[in-house]
């Protein structure tokens, strides 16, 4: 059963300085979605790519992944992300942080307009960020629409 609050995760791991872990791992987090997002809404698929570990997995949930980030040509990442470079407002709610010194677990739900069509789509994401050297990188992207 997924942990719903900070108290909750406090409690189930007692570690008594979990608070401030999950306050750390939010402000690491922050400048980063910003980035990706950025990036993503204005088509830099290579840039967004680059988020993520040389050997990164993002998953589509019961439809399909994409492996690696290859540094001579475009990746596997970057191909898959590409339907989803456009300029859109997304809405983040339900957000989980859960943290150790070199890997930070964000689950949250989306919710996401495109600005040109007004179409809708959300569901459910998990990633998973690993310290690699002085940058956090995505180790494991998984979401649901």
């Amino acid at each position: 059963m997924p942990l719903t609050s900070e108290r909750e995760f406090c409690s189930f791991t007692n570690v008594r300085h979990t608070p401030w872990k999950i306050l750390e791992a939010k402000a690491i987090l922050k400048p980063i979605h910003a980035a990706y997002t950025e990036n993503l809404e204005n088509g830099n698929v290579e840039i967004v790519a680059n988020f993520y570990a040389t050997d990164g997995v993002l998953v589509h949930k019961g439809k399909n992944c994409a492996y690696g980030r290859e540094v001579a040509s475009i990746s596997d990442i970057a191909k898959y992300l590409a339907p989803f470079a456009v300029a859109s407002d997304t809405t983040i709610t339900n957000e989980l942080y859960e943290a150790t010194s070199d890997h930070i677990v964000y689950q949250a739900v989306f919710k996401t307009v495109i600005k040109s069509s007004g179409a809708e789509f959300g569901g459910k994401f998990e990633q998973v960020f690993r310290k690699d050297g002085d940058k956090w990188l995505i180790i494991f992207d998984e979401f649901e629409t």
